[in-house]
């Protein structure tokens, strides 16, 4: 909401005209218009981005910085094939996200893609690539 800052009309005190456009900031303020949109991104992973894992990971976690709905959520080797993942706690809006592959994640490249939706809507996506053995492995 734009506040009028001409000045005031002829005929109509500076007084008035201050007193009325500090009354419409506020109002437009304190209205019950659109919910204030918080941006939620991706706070943490396990495995971390562009990790060097020493054994494969047992599970795979996102955490966010919000509750989000997780929409796709797939594990990818360097050639382009997928493993299944297994889903653990639930499937509903949360903060953490947590997976459980159901094949055995071999030495070698690997992505997490992952997809979701913030509760304003906005659609969100991205990735955690992670190396398993080789050099600098922890």
């Amino acid at each position: 909401m734009a506040t009028d800052l001409r000045p005031p009309p002829v005929g109509v005190g500076r007084g008035a005209w201050l007193r009325a456009a500090l009354l419409g900031t506020a109002l437009g303020l304190a209205s019950p218009g659109a919910p204030a949109l918080a941006h939620v991104d991706l706070d943490m992973s396990n495995p971390p981005h562009r990790g060097v894992l020493a054994q494969p990971p047992a599970e795979l976690r996102l955490l966010f910085t919000g509750a989000v709905q997780v929409t796709s959520l797939r594990l990818i080797e360097s050639g382009g094939e997928s493993i299944p993942l297994r889903r653990v706690g639930g499937t509903g809006p949360a903060t953490e996200v947590r997976a459980v592959p159901s094949a055995p994640i071999t030495p070698g490249e690997w992505k997490i893609e992952w997809r979701s939706v913030a509760p304003d809507g906005h659609v969100m996506r991205g990735e955690v690539e992670f190396r398993v053995g080789g050099a600098g492995a922890r």
